[in-house]
Order: C-alpha cells, then structure tokens, then sequence
C-alpha cells in the first residue's frame, strides 16, 4: 500500500502502545482470542481505557465498526468481512504501525499482523461472553414484584424500574459493555438533578444478573410533576401484560401493576440513557428555560453586566475540535460554581473575526459596541449543584436551540449520535468526557487589532495562560470528582471513556437478527425466525430481512419508527399474543419531536 494516507490514518499515529489487562476468561474460537489479545497488547492504553485517540475504543464493538464521517462518505475503523476497507487494517498494512521508534516496532510480528487481517476477513468478531442468567419479561416482572414486596406499603408507587435484559442476554454485549451502561445509566439520572446537592444510587434488584434496577421518584423531584408519564409518552417500547396471552407473565404484570400503579413500571436503560441525555426528554426534565436570559437568575449570573465589570475571564482560539471557524468562551462564577458559554461564529462571517471584533456581543449597555462580534449560536455549560454538568445549546440571540447545532458552525467528530451533528445533553456530555477541556490557548490577547480603553480592556477579560488554565483545571477537577462519584462503582480501571457515549454508539449500530430477537424478549435468533416463518404478518411488514440467507440488519431509526404505534410495538404485538401498546407520543423515525 502506498505511503499516502488519509488524515484518519495520520490520527492513529500512536496506535500499538503496551498493555492492559486481557478479555481471557470469556470464551471464543481461537482465532478471536489471539486478536482481541493482539490488539490490547498493542493498542489499548492509546485506544481504550481513558484515552480514545481518533474515538476509537479497541475493546468497543461501537467504536470498531461505527459509522465515522457523513451520511454521503461513511467509514469505519473495521469493517467485518473486509479487510481492505478497514481503517485499521489499513493503519498496520501500510507500515504506519507500530510507530517506528516504539517498543511495539520490535513486538509487532508478521504473524501478529496476519492475523489482524485474518480476524478482520472472517467477521472480526470478538469472544463471546458467557450469559449466566437470561433475563425473560417473567423473571423481570418476578423480581419487581419482589422488590415491592420489601417495600412500606406508602411507598412503592414512587420506585420505577430500569432494564438491561436485552443487553444482558446477548453473548455479543461483553461484560465491560455492560458496566458502561450501569455507569452511563447512573450519570444521565444524576444529571437530571438540578434543585438538591444529592447524588442518588441506583438500587440494583436481586438475582437479575446487575441488569435490572430501581429509583425512587421522590429522590429526582419526579413524583411532582408526572415526569415519567412524560418519559412514557417519548417512549417507542411501551407494552403492558394485562391480558396477555401468557398466564404467568399476565398474573406477574397485574400485581405490579395493582401495588406499584403503573402500566409501564419498567422501560429499557439504554433508550433511557441515549433520549433522557438529549431534547424533549432532558430539555423537559432538566428544565430548561427557553432563552439564556430565563437561565441566568437561576445560575446566579449576569453575563452583560459581568462583561461591563470585566468579570468575566476569556479566551479566543482560531480552530476548535467542533468548529472550522474561530471560537470564543468565557467563564462566569455563578451560585453553584462555574458557568461557562461559548460563542460559535458562521463562516465568511465579518464581525466573526475574533482578532478584529474581541469584545462583544451587542448589546446596549456595551461601550466597546463598534469592536463587538456578532455571534450566531453557543453552548452553556453550567456546574450542577451536585458538581455535574448542564447543558444549553443557544442561538445567537440567546434563545434555546432545541434542534441539532447547524453543521456549517459546528460539528461533532465523534458521531456518538450516528451523525456528526451536535445534540444538546448527549454530544455535550460526550465531548466533555472529563469536564472541561484543558490545555488550550487563547490566541486574542497578544494578536487582536484593537488599540486605546478596547485594548485594555482586552487584556482585563483575557487573561495570561497560566491564570485561565487554573481556572480551568479546578473545574475540570470539580467536575471529575463528582463524576467518579456517580460511576466508578460500575467501571473497572481499564474501561476509561465516556459511558454515555459508548452507549450511544452501541445503541445506533444497526440491528442483526439476534439483537432483534432479544430486544422482542425471544430467547434467540431462531425463535424470532420461527415466529416470522410462521406468520404471514411478521414477513409482511418487512421482517422477512431476518430470514434471508445471510440475514440482513435493520437500522434503529426504522426500529424505533412511528405511525400512532412504533414499528417495535407493531411488531412486539404479534409476537406476544394478548399485549397491549402503551402508545408513545411526540418521536418521529429521527427521535426529533413529531411536527
């Protein structure tokens, strides 16, 4: 292969780096134990754990063979069945890796490289994982109902329920796979919390294999408001039991439903994860204000009178890693610590050039009016006051963006979403994985054009790099602190990475036959290739793609489709004789809000 390579290429410069810990107790042909051995020995302290370099986790199905890039030139690290195609592979053949002056120059072997390529070739599947208890919607039920049962009788209309079950009967789904999604699990609840400086603890129920856990709704401020009915009503997997077909599940269902008054106690935790992080469901539970001048009371801050006090601390940089245009951000002490805003620019935008225009924005009180920028969008950060993040995305004139950022402004290279638009919640807490980025320089107060009291004003709101990186580190610290707090329970040393991002990325992969199956509470992929068989009203609303040799995948999006009904539920109804919908309202194919 040719010495010229791609810039994705170039970001995998420091690829095959030493060890961590190996994946050897989990079963798996021979062929995908020596690869998955292969790539931690040589890639995973770069590539895994807490550094990600290019996004790539080489212990993360999602991140191996996500879609990378757009929607019109997709790519992925690997690509099962072809190794050619494979980014990585593409990385090792073309002599890029190992790096030339590493240790893993010598200890990467001809035979080590072959069998990357091999792996590659024949599905780059890694080792199965033993499934050890298989959660079926009866056992789920039976364990809520005995969840309750423990409980004071005034209190068990206030727990609900979140499950893993379909992730934790699948051997495909490892066991570090599993622990991002209690962690991510656990940090998408807490950063829901904005009026108390607690933290809760999820409460797992007993003999569900870790995969099956309860909340109290008091503790979240939900019990108020009718937020789960809200969550209810976003949600595309909605079914209850009540005349269900199966004697056991259906009397299982009804004294949950008759102790706890819920006809949907339980809902799945990775929807949970992926849409409680994003709009309607973190806008609304989170609540938001619509517009940035509703928010500041309640962060305890005023952004136009701390500019004109020049309390505000600054920084300008020509290039970010989410914008091709110059970026500004502030920071601003508010009532429960940092709060921090971006200022994100349009291209070949004039009054965008942070050199010529640093002191804006417009606005009336302002005096340095003629050297302001005029912005068109940006992101508040906002520390919680249980030391997590909030998010804001807002336009230019300060009203709450509810739809993803435009890409022409800024854009998020991980396609932690599928795309590499940025959605408020999600792609926030993604990007900012460790708090706030460190490390950065401002390029304004030595390079800006302006001269007299704008001049030294400047130097008042942008401060030396030794001044803003204190700063910047104490919150990045606060911020980790808080975090670990809430996740570290359910992670190991060597998982590292953002949780809420590594399960966004498994969620949006397509859908193979098995997945599907489970997802449905089938035991199998020949079950639901039985069921589908057999009938004639699975094959007609296009699940005959699951019995076609070799079986085809169904993307999420199709999957979570609705018309009144989701497309899962359509299908959950036929498979489950006597299930009755508990209809969603408000999520088109794109899990934006229906017109």
């Amino acid at each position: 292969m040719s010495k010229s390579i791609s810039g994705w290429l170039y970001s995998l410069v420091s690829l095959f780096v030493p060890m961590l810990p190996l994946l050897a107790q989990e079963p798996a042909d021979d062929l995908s134990q020596r690869a998955a051995t292969i790539l931690q020995e040589r890639c995973y302290r770069c590539h895994g754990g807490s550094a990600t370099n290019a996004g790539l986790n080489v212990l993360s199905a999602e991140s191996r063979f996500g879609p990378r890039g757009s929607v019109e030139k997709p790519h992925s690290f690997v690509v099962p069945g072809k190794a050619d195609e494979s980014i990585l592979w593409q990385a090792i053949e073309s002599e890029y890796m190992p790096l030339d002056d590493s240790p893993e120059a010598k200890a990467m072997t001809a035979e080590e490289r072959e069998t990357i390529k091999q792996w590659i070739a024949a599905g780059a599947r890694f080792p199965l994982r033993e499934v050890t208890t298989v959660l079926t919607d009866e056992s789920v039920y039976r364990a809520v109902l005995k969840f309750l049962d423990g409980q004071a009788f005034e209190n068990r209309t206030y727990f609900r329920f979140f499950s893993f079950a379909n992730l934790n009967n699948n051997p495909n789904v490892s066991a570090q796979d599993l622990r991002y999604h209690r962690a991510a699990l656990s940090k998408v609840l807490n950063s829901l919390i904005f009026k108390k400086r607690t933290t809760i603890e999820l409460m797992v129920l007993p003999e569900t294999a870790d995969a099956l856990f309860a909340i109290d709704l008091r503790e979240l401020d939900w019990d108020e408001n009718q937020n789960w009915q809200f969550i209810l009503d976003h949600y595309p997997y909605g079914v209850q039991f009540e005349f269900s077909d199966n004697r056991v599940l259906r009397d299982l269902y009804n004294e949950v439903r008759q102790k706890n008054g819920s006809e949907q106690p339980v809902i799945r935790g990775d929807w949970f994860v992926v849409y409680g992080s994003q709009h309607p469901l973190y806008t609304h539970l989170l609540e938001l204000p619509e517009h940035l001048s509703g928010f500041e009371h309640r962060l305890g801050v005023n952004v136009e009178e701390n500019f004109q006090r020049a309390k505000v601390d600054r920084a300008g940089f020509a290039r970010s890693g989410v914008s091709r245009q110059n970026r500004l951000i502030e920071r601003h002490e508010g009532d429960n610590g940092y709060v921090w805003l971006s200022y994100d620019f349009k291209p070949r935008q004039a009054r965008g050039d942070l050199a010529r225009f640093p002191l804006g924005p417009k606005f009336a009180e302002n005096p340095f009016n003629k050297n302001a920028f005029e912005h068109a969008g940006g992101e508040l950060i906002f520390r919680l006051p249980n030391g997590l993040q909030g998010y804001m995305l807002v336009l230019g004139d300060g009203r709450r963006l509810d739809e993803p950022a435009p890409l022409d402004i800024v854009f998020d290279p991980s396609g932690v979403t599928g795309s590499t638009a940025i959605f408020n919640g999600i792609s926030c807490m993604n990007c900012h994985a460790r708090g706030m980025v460190t490390g950065f320089r401002d390029d304004i107060r030595n390079s800006h054009s302006v001269g007299g009291p704008a001049q030294q004003f400047v130097e008042k709101i942008y401060p030396e790099f030794e001044r803003m990186q204190k700063l910047v580190e104490a919150d990045r610290d606060s911020y980790i602190a808080a975090e670990s707090k809430v996740t570290s329970k359910y992670l190991q040393q060597e998982d590292g990475g953002e949780p809420v991002g590594q399960v966004a990325l498994r969620y949006f992969t397509n859908l193979d036959v098995l997945s599907a199956a489970l997802e449905l509470g089938l035991p199998d992929a020949k079950a639901l290739q039985a069921v589908i068989s057999t009938n004639r009203d699975l094959s007609g609303i296009g699940l005959g793609r699951f019995t076609q040799e070799p079986p085809s995948t169904i993307q999420r999006v199709v999957w979570e489709s609705s018309d009144g009904l989701s497309y899962w539920q359509e299908i959950a109804l036929l498979v489950h004789p006597g299930a009755m919908p508990v209809a969603p309202k408000g999520l088109n194919a794109l899990g934006q809000p229906s017109k």
